[in-house]
């Protein structure tokens, strides 16, 4: 068993990762004879049971059981193990190996290191059996396959105890696309947007660069900053970042945002978008008359002027002359009016109103009408008697309805109606109702 005390442990382990960039070692051999459980590396008789191997040293000369090491070498003889094969061309043939090493009661030699091809490598060292183990790194090029590694001594005995062969991967930095924000108003803030940031084998912190207009967060919710700092988790990062544009002018703020940091080359990641002014929101006309009105709206931040686009709103025609307003007022004021939005001059004497009484079925009273209407015109009939409306006004006693009568306008050549007020051959009594609506002592407008 190892003689080194839990505290004695966890200070080496302490020791070990300060010293060591353990991110991004990727290892082809890690030995660390922990399967050696007879003997001990602290006493001069703790080590005499020869230990023949295992998978990762397959080959060994004059080796010994170490408590938690291997012995190599006798006080008269030279020792070294083997390891088994292993492919050194990965990385472009660079690797490391590292090991830890005491001597014996007086350091008696120095430590060689040889890999198959390449030139050995030899390492002296100070500690002892009674101190603690010291750790060496050794870096190679031009490693190939099928290639093994020896680690002897140059005179007697030496303790050997976590043999490592590895090599270092870069440091790495990846994100995914951003889409695009369009089109923003200046002074209003779009988004969120996301892209992905990985990165493996990275050696200190990452920052997400500042971008005018542009603001990042880890979270949706949560606090966007002009520059975001990352620290990666053992060497790695996985993070979704979230994108929001607040343009303060009307330009194009397309660009690229930087990432940078933990020893990897830095990346961009692209962004467009562009600050526009917000289209004004309209505030209802005033002064409204049929020759104009006064157009009103809200101000824009940064506007320096305002395009007006007025129009005359056309729509479909109707098919026919309609009744476009009936007054069922105080005492004789009673007038109907009838409108030709057809779009073409009508010949009226093809057309007749009709009184129905009281939920007569036939006409109690008939005016046929005459002359021509202009399209966009209106034609007026009013009761003799009424004083509210006198002007083009075609006085008749069809006009005498009230609010329980039923008008129709009829068109002669077809003996058809094209429009009705009320219902023909029904009595509401008073009036007909809707709501508050009614059809007596009002004036009802289409």
């Amino acid at each position: 068993m190892k003689k080194l005390t839990l505290l004695k442990s966890l200070l080496l382990a302490m020791l070990l990762v300060g010293s060591m960039n353990v991110f991004g070692q990727t290892y082809l051999l890690q030995e660390d004879f922990s399967s050696i459980t007879t003997g001990d590396n602290t006493t001069t008789n703790g080590s005499n049971t020869a230990w023949n191997g295992n998978d990762n040293f397959p080959t060994v000369n004059k080796a010994y059981q170490a408590g938690g090491a291997v012995r190599i070498g006798t006080s008269s003889a030279t020792g070294s193990i083997t390891s088994k094969t292993l492919d050194l061309s990965v990385n472009g043939g660079n690797f490391s190996v590292s090991f830890d090493v005491k001597g014996w009661t007086t350091v008696e030699g120095n430590i060689t290191v040889t890999v198959t091809g390449l030139t050995a490598q030899t390492v002296t060292y100070t500690a002892t059996m009674s101190g603690s183990f010291e750790n060496h790194v050794l870096n190679f090029t031009g490693g190939t396959a099928n290639s093994t590694v020896t680690i002897a001594t140059t005179a007697k005995r030496a303790f050997i105890d976590n043999v490592k062969v590895y090599y270092m991967s870069s440091p790495t930095l990846s994100a995914t696309t951003l889409a695009s924000f369009g089109e923003v108003a200046i002074g209003t803030t779009a988004g969120p947007k996301t892209f992905t940031l990985t990165g493996s084998n990275l050696t200190g912190n990452v920052t997400v660069g500042a971008l005018n207009g542009f603001t990042y967060a880890t979270t949706e919710t949560g606090t966007y900053a002009s520059s975001l700092p990352l620290t990666p988790s053992g060497g790695s990062i996985n993070q979704t970042i979230y994108v929001k544009f607040t343009p303060t002018a009307v330009q194009s703020y397309d660009g690229n945002i930087a990432i940078s940091g933990g020893g990897a080359t830095s990346i961009n990641v692209a962004v467009q978008g562009s600050g526009i002014l917000a289209a004004p929101t309209a505030i209802a006309a005033t002064n409204v008359s049929a020759n104009g009105f006064t157009a009103n709206w809200s101000a824009v931040a940064g506007a320096t002027g305002y395009q007006l686009n007025v129009y005359t709103k056309t729509g479909t025609n109707a098919t026919d002359l309609i009744i476009s307003e009936y007054v069922e007022g105080s005492s004789n004021n009673k007038y109907l009016e009838i409108f030709n939005g057809t779009g073409s001059q009508v010949n009226l004497s093809d057309y007749k109103v009709e009184l129905y009484s009281n939920g007569a079925s036939t006409a109690s009273s008939t005016l046929t009408l005459s002359g021509t209407l202009n399209n966009n015109s209106t034609y007026v009939i009013g009761y003799p008697d009424g004083t509210i409306y006198t002007p083009n006004v075609t006085s008749n006693t069809v006009a005498n309805f009230n609010g329980d009568d039923a008008i129709a306008l009829k068109k002669i050549s077809t003996g058809t109606y094209v429009d009705i007020f009320g219902r023909i051959g029904e009595d509401p009594g008073t009036a007909w109702t809707i709501g508050s609506l009614t059809t007596v002592d009002h004036t009802l407008v289409r």
